[in-house]
């Protein structure tokens, strides 16, 4: 048995929020993975855990993101997007504009908040994040050092 204690981040709401129909980062991955983890008998048991995570707040970011990258992607969400908010790469491949652009990226960042969390209270080994975004920083898994 490994001694490693692994964590799942799991929210409902998230469920509710949709990506473009040609993007593959749709939300009901997660409940796919969660589903299929349950029924291999690798979640929910000993060491084996789910937390919930929340949004992140406007403030936490801006730690990230300047105010006019943020306001141009609340704008493009709106459905309008502008030359500047192109220039800032919104609406490219990598950040397609959809209505709940701004509401994914705030659940993303917010669920590696959550995991980054976790680990430095040392409360799990390995944080598995299947609500990341399109950034390598939020995709999947977290994990601290394990000697």
């Amino acid at each position: 048995m490994d001694p490693r204690r692994l964590v799942f981040l799991h929210t409902p709401e998230v469920e509710q929020l949709s990506y473009p129909a040609s993007c593959p980062l749709e939300t009901e991955r997660a409940q796919i993975a969660r589903k299929r983890l349950i029924s291999l008998g690798l979640l929910g048991g000993p060491g084996q855990e789910e937390a919930p995570f929340r949004k992140a707040t406007l403030a936490e970011l801006r730690h990230i993101h300047s105010e006019e990258y943020l306001a141009e992607l609340r704008r493009a969400a709106a459905g309008d997007l502008t030359v500047e908010g192109f220039h800032m790469g919104i609406g490219g491949p990598d950040t397609p504009v959809f209505a709940d652009m701004f509401e994914c990226g705030a659940w993303a960042c917010g669920a590696a908040l959550a995991g980054c969390d976790i680990l430095t209270k040392n409360k799990a080994d390995i944080v598995f994040n299947f609500h990341g975004g399109f950034h390598p920083s939020q995709r999947l898994v977290l994990s601290k050092a394990i000697p």
